[in-house]
């Protein structure tokens, strides 16, 4: 079912110029990696209509947060489109080894196989992303851009809840509090 949308959103990709929800997938170093990227736009370059190959093909991904966006997820969001971006373009290439795909499958061979063939072949329509990777951060509640917000202290006896803050490496009210205790320390 997975090979199907994957056809039903290159076609989408090709025709529309977007597709969202596109199942990806490769092994990389004998395991297999399965992913689905939110959406991949074609963006033309209308300064040089006659040459398709500049158009940029950019894979983004949006994230939905109930109320900021936390720092440490960051390198995570960016590893993980940097791999769909790697997947996606191995696929355009051609590149996929499809044989391990079929070890110790109890599928018909034959048809898993021409329907990867058929993958592949639509794949070859389409031409590698460009180097630029889109995150976007939402509301979960009304859907509106999320940004970035500076780390506010709480009071004292809510300290505690630092152990959990996303913040709590970079918070200035928590480090300034660590000086202020240490320095209370050696005035006794």
């Amino acid at each position: 079912m997975r090979l199907y949308n994957l056809i039903f959103g290159i076609d989408s990709l090709i025709t529309n110029f977007k597709t969202t929800e596109l199942p990806i997938f490769r092994f990389v170093a004998d395991l297999f990696v399965f992913g689905i990227i939110d959406q991949v736009e074609l963006k033309p370059d209308f300064n040089n209509i006659s040459d398709i190959s500049r158009d940029e093909l950019i894979i983004s991904d949006t994230k939905t947060r109930t109320k900021y966006i936390p720092i440490n997820i960051l390198t995570l969001v960016k590893f993980q489109l940097m791999l769909y971006k790697k997947l996606f373009d191995e696929l355009t290439q051609g590149t996929f080894d499809d044989a391990k795909i079929y070890k110790g499958k109890e599928i018909k061979e034959f048809n898993l196989q021409n329907l990867m063939k058929f993958v592949i072949n639509r794949f070859w329509k389409v031409w590698k992303t460009c180097n630029v990777l889109e995150v976007n951060y939402k509301f979960q509640e009304d859907g509106s851009d999320l940004g970035y917000r500076i780390p506010e202290g709480v009071p004292i006896e809510d300290a505690w809840k630092c152990q959990n803050c996303d913040f709590a490496e970079n918070c200035e009210w928590r480090l300034n509090k660590i000086k202020e205790h240490a320095q209370r320390r050696r005035d006794l």
